[in-house]
């Protein structure tokens, strides 16, 4: 019947082909219910299954003509309903007969790994209904369980297809939306034997996955080679191969993605920071702290990860972050003793072990004993972060349009943040040892994979030198980082040079200091007079979020920086997930004034800094994207905030402030005056709002 299908559906004969699919389903049941049901001890029904198994994947699986006869029809048509069940009852039936572990000789291995390849067409072909609910969601999550508990002690000649099927069934859930890259990765890092990974990479068909467990191999084998404490360079690969883990989450897919990535990248760049230290007194106590942050926030992430595939988690973080910070402690005490430093490391690799990807917990576990073998004093000045941690493309002499490069200070989808001195000061020293140089921030554009979907290489390059050339007009100001030039002969790549502010940048805030109201709208102010300012010389900033504010160390005072976006015009890149404007993620109309994203993005970063939580919210990188371009963005959050009498008149302001049509927001200094007309009377309530 179904052969009969495809040549009526061939000749458009539309009437015959759904009666041969009809009769194609009623056959595709039947061969579900024989699989169920058939034994495995009766040589003729193994012969029958084999034969059947064959012909469902020749005919069905690997062709995909009677769904698409199907869809032909009516959708109460059914002949639908029945193909889902048959199709849903051979899965299960598959994942019965394979749920079991084996060691040792398996029984009619061909019969085992005719159903294993059955099971893979499915997974690969079966796509769950858009927005599946949990009743549809729960198969999918049961073949991935199933197959994990079945690969994680298999010892038998299957292990390799085991593993296959596994990792085709997260390849799935990836596609249906219901999982994320880091989800598999934390998940089942944490899960598996550490030499079993390369069969995911080979198996899977998501190049997202692909990278991400290359990049933890590559991890896993510098963290074996760094077995000596005393080898300083294997540990600078060991920070190397950190960045080059984050630097493999593809950037902005998804709020979880982008935390983990972020997370892993701040890692990378305060253990480079730790790595220059040639004594205990030299390492920079800041860093210790980072590192507490970031490796808590991975903690945490692994345990959401672990929950969310189906693992048995026990939530570890605060064990972690605390351990490292009492190796800060440690080292912060005049005259420590190396008993008391080696117990604070001895307690951190124990609960790292417990808390993260063993890889990850590894890495940390050779950095601090590296630490430990460190001398308690020396009389050298601190050395620059590693050598290895600079992008590839730095040159040796780490000179750059007449700068020369410190350490990396971030790395993200836009490009590379170094933290540099001028050349001829590289060696200048106040009298005792001060640092007396100007130290100062460059941003280098890097030619992500995001980019390569819409610019070339060469078009991508011209368009930062266009757009950062437009940043000479930009005046001076309080809550502007300091412009200092655009160098666009520099070699290898051209540079954009700001005023390197030192001081917590307003996500890190957010997450770690109590505010108060008094100083949570000044923030606001500041913010908003920073943008007003670049507006008024026609020059928006496009990467309006909490990571580009810092607060001064000594003032306080609200500052935007990373102005590598910054320009006269949209385009594509520009923007991140909870922060853009629908005009931001559209590349189809006319091109608006780019102002209004910026207006938008600064009323959600205002919300974020009155409430510490997201105003445009959504579980994955679509469910945000998409309430970016609903007719009222923030609409079911904002109803919620308008429901407080007190709080109607700051829903009322944010809600033209991210209205979807750019033309009907206010101008950064009308919503900077509308700020301040709310203020006085929301100065007595307690922060951070609570809004539901």
């Amino acid at each position: 019947p179904l052969r009969g299908a495809r040549t009526s559906l061939d000749a458009g004969d539309v009437t015959s082909a759904l009666r041969d699919a009809r009769l194609a389903v009623d056959e595709v049941s039947a061969a579900a219910a024989w699989l169920e049901t058939s034994s495995d001890d009766d040589p003729v029904a193994r012969r029958h299954s084999m034969r059947m198994l064959r012909e469902l994947d020749r005919e069905l699986l690997a062709d995909n003509t009677l769904t698409a006869v199907l869809a032909l029809a009516s959708d109460t048509d059914p002949a639908r309903a029945q193909l889902a069940r048959a199709m849903a009852s051979i899965e299960a039936s598959l994942l019965a007969r394979e749920a079991k572990p084996e060691s040792g000789p398996v029984a009619h291995g061909g019969l085992r790994i005719a159903r294993l390849r059955a099971l893979v067409r499915l997974l690969d072909g079966v796509r769950a209904p858009e927005g599946g609910t949990d009743a549809e969601l729960g198969p999918r999550l049961s073949a991935v369980r199933t197959l994990m508990l079945r690969a994680v002690t298999d010892q038998s000649p299957l292990r390799r297809a085991v593993w296959a099927a596994m990792t085709r069934a997260g390849d799935a859930l990836l596609r249906d939306g219901h999982a994320e890259v880091t989800d598999l990765l934390l998940a089942w890092t944490m899960m598996f034997p550490d030499d079993d990974f390369a069969i995911v990479r080979e198996a899977s068909m998501v190049p997202d996955i692909e990278a991400a467990f290359d990049a933890y191999a590559r991890l896993q084998t510098a963290t074996w080679a760094a077995s000596d404490p005393d080898d300083s360079d294997a540990i600078i690969g060991v920070v190397e191969r950190i960045g080059e883990l984050a630097d493999a989450l593809p950037p902005e897919q998804s709020p979880r993605v982008e935390s983990v990535r972020l997370a892993i990248a701040r890692l990378g760049n305060q253990l480079a920071r730790v790595t220059s230290a040639s004594s205990h007194a030299t390492v920079p106590t800041d860093a210790i702290d980072a590192i507490a942050v970031e490796l808590g926030a991975l903690a945490r992430r692994v345990f959401g990860a672990r929950q969310r595939i189906g693992i048995a988690a026990e939530d570890r973080a605060g064990d972690v972050e605390a351990g490292v910070r009492a190796i800060g402690a440690v080292l912060a005490a005049t005259g420590h003793r190396a008993e008391a430093l080696e117990a604070a490391v001895a307690g951190v690799i124990d609960a790292g072990r417990g808390a993260l990807p063993p890889a990850l917990a590894a890495a940390i576990e050779r950095l601090f004993v590296w630490l430990v073998r460190r001398p308690h004093v020396d009389d050298q000045v601190a050395q620059p972060a590693a050598d290895a941690m600079l992008p590839g493309w730095v040159p040796l002499s780490r000179l750059l349009g007449g700068f020369y490069i410190v350490r990396p200070i971030g790395r993200g989808a836009a490009g590379s943040v170094l933290l540099a001195v001028r050349a001829d000061e590289r060696a200048h020293r106040r009298r005792g040892g001060a640092d007396d140089r100007e130290v100062v921030a460059i941003k280098v554009p890097d030619y992500s994979g995001g980019a390569a979907r819409n610019l070339s290489e060469q078009e991508f390059e011209a368009l930062f030198r266009e757009e950062a050339g437009a940043l000479l007009a930009l005046p001076g100001h309080a809550n502007l980082a300091r412009f200092i030039t655009f160098d666009a002969s520099a070699k290898p790549k051209p540079i954009l040079v700001m005023e390197f502010v030192r001081g917590t940048n307003l996500e890190r805030t957010l997450e770690q200091t109590p505010l108060d109201m008094a100083r949570a709208f000044a923030i606001i102010d500041g913010l908003l007079g920073g943008i007003d300012a670049m507006h008024k010389v026609q020059i928006a900033h496009l990467d309006v979020k909490p990571a580009n504010v810092v607060l001064r160390d000594e003032s306080g005072v609200a500052v935007l920086v990373d102005f590598g976006l910054a320009g006269r015009r949209l385009r594509p890149g520009c923007g991140s997930a909870h922060y853009g404007a629908a005009e931001v993620w559209t590349e189809t109309g006319p091109t608006p004034e780019p102002f209004g994203a910026d207006v938008y993005a600064a009323a959600c970063v205002a919300f974020e800094i009155l409430t510490t939580s997201v105003l445009i919210r959504g579980e994955t990188l679509k469910q945000v994207l998409d309430e970016h371009f609903a007719k009222s963005p923030g609409d079911a959050v904002l109803a919620k905030v308008e429901r407080v009498r007190r709080l109607a008149p700051l829903a009322q302001l944010l809600r033209v402030a991210v209205a979807r049509d750019p033309k009907r927001r206010p101008t950064a200094a009308r919503l900077r005056a509308g700020f301040a007309a709310i203020a006085p009377d929301l100065l007595s309530l307690k922060w951070p709002l609570e809004v539901g």
